[in-house]
């Protein structure tokens, strides 16, 4: 499928059908995310795939009820995590990051132009939360590819998803943040409700030049 194709098949869906996703898809859906771009190189962006039934059932409390039959009929539900604004702009962090790639003596002038740009954000969390949402672009248009449908959902109360993680031990609070979830699955196109007709505005009311 190419690009242009996988962006026009893809749809917000409601609900599931009763057929699992394999581990070779659903690697490449997040591999996806992880190759998505990241501003600096930085990657401060973490995946949790909830696949049992218990942890289902586990964060619907802490999910609005609208998407509760999302996640009970997905296969999978992601959880994007952003890195807190703390963690991302800590000096450690950074200089692990950067030297993977950079030439020593480069390192520490990008771990200083880093830390000013989330340090001087009005919301420290904003550099990582930008970058969930890149992936999650990466990841639905992935999944669309392998004819998966999905639905990205912002529809939670952070703080109780982030106790729920911690309970499960994939999420450190000090760390990580939730902000997105992203179910997977596969879907009947012909039943009433489940996909709705995607309508666009038009180009012209899109985008203009100047």
């Amino acid at each position: 499928m190419s690009v242009k194709d996988a962006i026009n098949w893809r749809k917000a869906v409601k609900s599931y059908i009763n057929k699992p996703i394999s581990e070779e898809d659903l690697n490449a859906i997040i591999e996806a995310g992880r190759l998505a771009p990241s501003a600096y190189g930085v990657e401060p962006v973490k995946v949790v795939a909830i696949k049992s039934d218990d942890a289902k059932k586990a964060i619907l409390p802490a999910v609005l009820e609208g998407n509760h039959k999302k996640i009970n009929t997905a296969p999978v539900t992601l959880v994007l995590l952003a890195a807190n604004g703390e963690y991302a702009s800590d000096t450690e962090f950074l200089t692990e990051r950067f030297s993977r790639w950079l030439p020593s003596e480069m390192v520490n002038g990008y771990v200083q132009a880093v830390q000013g740009v989330i340090n001087g954000a009005v919301d420290a969390n904003s550099f990582s939360d930008h970058q969930t949402y890149i992936a999650a672009g990466f990841i639905t248009l992935q999944a669309a590819d392998l004819q998966i449908g999905s639905n990205v959902m912002t529809g939670f109360d952070p703080q109780a998803l982030e106790k729920i993680l911690a309970k499960y031990d994939v999420l450190d609070k000090n760390r990580y943040h939730p902000t997105l979830l992203i179910s997977l699955g596969y879907y009947d196109a012909n039943e009433p409700m489940v996909a709705f007709r995607r309508t666009r505005i038009s180009h012209d009311d899109f985008a203009q030049e100047i």
